[in-house]
C-alpha cells in the first residue's frame, strides 16, 4: 500500500530510492518506541499537532508540486527544470511520465507518499486516545482530550481533501483504518477523487461538531501563527469545507455542478482575517520563494505569465502575443491602469503585486513563449524565514471570490460584482463592475481574447486570479474547473507508478490528448 513511513506502525513498501523492492512488508509492532510514544500523552499530542506541518508542505511549502502546478495553470511560468515545471507547462502538453523512472516521478510520489505518512499519525493518535483511552490533560487536571481530536480530524480532513483534489482516486485512510493488519491492507482499494473529497468534507464536519460541543481553541505554535479563538477555529474549519466543495471539479460542467447555496453557507461561516503562518517557526513557502527571487544567474526563477496579468493590458500587446505563432512569441511590456500590476509611472515601473523585471536568466532554446517582463512580488520577498513576516494559507479574498462566484451561478450578478468590486476597487484602483460587466472604457479592465471589455464573469475569473496568486495551489485548481487549462494538459495525476506496482495495478496516466485531458 502507501507509504507510512514517519509512523512507526507501517505496513510499508520499500523505501522510495528502492525501485525495485516491492514486496508488503510487515513492521515489528512491539517496537518499544512506537509503544512509548502511544502510551504518553503528551507525546499523542506532539504526534498529532505535528502533521499541520505537513498539511502546510503539500500546499505551499515544497516544490514539488506547487510550483509545476502553477506553471500548468499558466500563473508563474519558467525554463527552470525545477521538478518538471518547464517540461510539463510547454506546449503541446505531453502525458505525465508515470513510470517510477521519470527524472519528475516526484511530482507525483512525494505529495501521495507525505500524505500518506501525515494521515498514518493521524490514524496513529487517534486510535490511541479512542480507542485505548489516551487522556490528555493539563498540568491542573483539565480534560484537553477534545482539542486533540478536534485537531487531528481538521488535519485529517485537510490531508484527505488533497488528495481528492491532486489525484483521480485515492485510499482513504483514518483512524478505522487496519493499517497493522497486511491482509487488510493488501485487500484496500481505491476510491474516486468524489469519494475521497466526501470522506475529507466528513471528517471536516467531525471537527467542526467536536470543536463546536467543547468550545475548541487552537494555540498559535500548533499552526505556527496566531492564537485561533474558539470561534476563529471553527471558521477555519468551514472555509477548508467550502475550498472542497469548489476545487475539486475536473471540468466545466462539474463546476457548475457544485452545490453552490451550500458554499455561501460555509463562507459565510468561514474566516474573517487572514489565516497565515508566521515566519521564523521552521515553515516558509518554497512557491513564494521562487516566484520572487532575484534574477540572479544561480536563482530559480519563476516571471507572472502574460496569461496570467495578460487581460490587464490595455495597448493591443496582449492580444498581438496571442495572435503570434506560439515559437515566435515574446516578453511585452504591459500598459495597464491596474495599480496591482504597474505603477503610475507607466509599464515599466513596479506594481503592487508584481515588478518589472527586464532581464532574465531564462533560456531562449527552451521557449521564448515562457518568457515575461513581470514577475510576482506581493510578499517583498518574505517567504517564511524572517521573524514576524505573514505567509498566508487561506485569505479573505480567496473566501471573498468564492463567494462572488456562487452568487453568480445561482443569479445575483449584482451580489457577485460587489463582492468582486472590493478588490478590484482597492487593490487594483480600478472603476467598479456591474451585473453588465467592465464600463466600457478605452481602458477597460480585464480584456477578451479579441480585446473587447470583460462581461462580469471575465472579471471575476481575473479577480480572483490576480488575488490569490502565489497562494497555494489555487492557480491550478481553479484553471481546470473555469476550463482555462491548455488542451492536453492533466486534470489530475495518477496514482504513482510506484504504488501500481507495489498492489499489481496496471500502468495509467493523464493528459497528452489522451484520458484525464483538459479539452
Amino acid at each position: 500500500m502507501h507509504r507510512f513511513w514517519k509512523s512507526l506502525a507501517i505496513i510499508a513498501a520499500c523505501g522510495i530510492a528502492t525501485a525495485g523492492c516491492q514486496e508488503l512488508t510487515v513492521p515489528n509492532l512491539n517496537n518499544p518506541e512506537r509503544e512509548r510514544v502511544l502510551q504518553e500523552p503528551d507525546d499523542v499530542e506532539g504526534l498529532l499537532v505535528g502533521t499541520w506541518t505537513q498539511v502546510w508542505n503539500l500546499w505551499q511549502g515544497t516544490t514539488y508540486s506547487s510550483l509545476p502546478l502553477s506553471a500548468i495553470a499558466d500563473e508563474f511560468t519558467t525554463t527552470h527544470e525545477n521538478y518538471g515545471a518547464w517540461v510539463l507547462s510547454s506546449e503541446p502538453r505531453v502525458a505525465f511520465d508515470n513510470t517510477p523512472e521519470y527524472a519528475y516521478a516526484a511530482v507525483a510520489e512525494n505529495p501521495y507518499y507525505n500524505t500518506y505518512d501525515a494521515l498514518a499519525s493521524v490514524h496513529d493518535g487517534l486510535e490511541a486516545i479512542l480507542k485505548r483511552g489516551i487522556r490528555i490533560e493539563d498540568s491542573k487536571g483539565a480534560d484537553l482530550t477534545p482539542r486533540a481530536v478536534a485537531f487531528a480530524k481538521f488535519t485529517q480532513g485537510a490531508l484527505l481533501g488533497y488528495l481528492g483534489l491532486l489525484y483521480d482516486r485515492a485510499f482513504v485512510v483514518t483512524e478505522n483504518t487496519p493499517i497493522a493488519d497486511a491482509d487488510a491492507v493488501k485487500a484496500m482499494k481505491p476510491l474516486p477523487y468524489k469519494e475521497v473529497l466526501d470522506s475529507a468534507i466528513a471528517s471536516l464536519e467531525e471537527a467542526l461538531e467536536i470543536a463546536t460541543t467543547n468550545g475548541v481553541a487552537i494555540p498559535g505554535a500548533w499552526v505556527k501563527g496566531d492564537d485561533l479563538t474558539a470561534d476563529a477555529f471553527r471558521r477555519l474549519i468551514h472555509s477548508y469545507i467550502a475550498r472542497y466543495l469548489v476545487y475539486g471539479a475536473r471540468t466545466p460542467a462539474e463546476r457548475a455542478a457544485v452545490p453552490w447555496a451550500r458554499v455561501v453557507q460555509e463562507v459565510d461561516q468561514g474566516i474573517v482575517s487572514d489565516f497565515a503562518v508566521s515566519g521564523g517557526q521552521g515553515l516558509n513557502s518554497s512557491y513564494k520563494q521562487y516566484a520572487q527571487n532575484n534574477n540572479c544567474a544561480t536563482c530559480v526563477t519563476y516571471y507572472a505569465d502574460y496569461e496570467l496579468i495578460g487581460p490587464a493590458d490595455v495597448s493591443g500587446a496582449y492580444q498581438a502575443w496571442l495572435a503570434t505563432p506560439l515559437t515566435a512569441r515574446d516578453r511585452f511590456d504591459i500598459v495597464t491602469p491596474d495599480r496591482r500590476i504597474t505603477g503610475e509611472g507607466g509599464p515599466t515601473t513596479n506594481g503592487t503585486y508584481f515588478r518589472y523585471l527586464p532581464s532574465t536568466n531564462l533560456r531562449a532554446d527552451r521557449g521564448t513563449y515562457h518568457f515575461s517582463n513581470y514577475q510576482f512580488y506581493r510578499f517583498q520577498g518574505e517567504y517564511g524565514r524572517t521573524a514576524g513576516a505573514k505567509l498566508p494559507a487561506v485569505t479573505v479574498a480567496e473566501m471573498r471570490l468564492l463567494k462572488a462566484e456562487a452568487l453568480y451561478r445561482l443569479g445575483d450578478l449584482a451580489g457577485a460584482a460587489a463582492l468582486v468590486n472590493e478588490t478590484r476597487v482597492t487593490n487594483g484602483q480600478l472603476p467598479p463592475v456591474t451585473a453588465d460587466g467592465v464600463p466600457a472604457a478605452p481602458d477597460c479592465v480585464p480584456r477578451k481574447v479579441d480585446g473587447s471589455c470583460g462581461d462580469l464573469w471575465d472579471a471575476l475569473v481575473y479577480e480572483k486570479r490576480i488575488e490569490t496568486a502565489g497562494t497555494d495551489q489555487i492557480a491550478f485548481f481553479d484553471a481546470r474547473g473555469f476550463g482555462m487549462l491548455k488542451s492536453g494538459t492533466f486534470v489530475h495525476l495518477p496514482i504513482p507508478g510506484r504504488e501500481l506496482n507495489v498492489y499489481g495495478f496496471p500502468y495509467y496516466t493523464f493528459g497528452g490528448g489522451g484520458e484525464g485531458s483538459a479539452n
